[in-house]
């Protein structure tokens, strides 16, 4: 059984791997990783939302097994919801990426709507020029742009 520490120096492993551009190596550890957390912890320990959101966004990235990535990405949005609240910042870009997977999914409408209900709620909170709203806003346009390209009306 791995300690604490290994698993956090696999999820630091992995984080390297997927910005050296080695995702599958990256996917192997973040699977291990939440696995043996799942083990030992409560599944609303914070370690394990983190070790699902992580290999949520390390499918997501790689465009598999993205059934998988929503359903760890969902349970990552009802941690927050429950430990942080609905209109945490953390909460919010928990469902921009779950927007990132319908869109990847080629589920347009949805992505759209759950990307819109949390840039709404940053605005409202945060401000139209906090650093997280602007995210928020462009990742939005970034899956607008993917619909029109998608639908054939390019960038109209």
């Amino acid at each position: 059984m791995s300690t604490a520490t290994d698993l956090q120096s696999q999820e630091d492993l992995a984080h390297s791997h997927q910005q050296q551009g080695r995702p599958a190596e990256s996917e192997a550890l973040l699977r291990t990783v939440l696995s043996s957390r799942l083990q030992t912890l409560d599944p609303h320990h914070a370690d394990v939302v983190r070790a699902k959101n992580n290999l949520a966004a390390s499918l997501n990235s790689q465009h598999k097994d993205l059934d998988y990535a929503e359903t760890l990405q969902l349970d990552v949005i009802a941690a927050d919801r429950d430990s942080l609240g609905p209109e945490h910042p953390d909460t919010l870009v928990s469902l921009n990426n779950l927007g990132n997977i319908y869109m990847h999914q080629g589920r347009f409408e949805k992505a759209v709507e759950t990307q819109r209900n949390a840039l709404a709620t940053s605005e409202r909170v945060n401000g139209e020029a906090h650093e997280n709203t602007m995210t928020l806003k462009h990742n939005l346009d970034n899956t607008l742009r993917h619909q029109r390209e998608a639908a054939g009306t390019g960038s109209q």
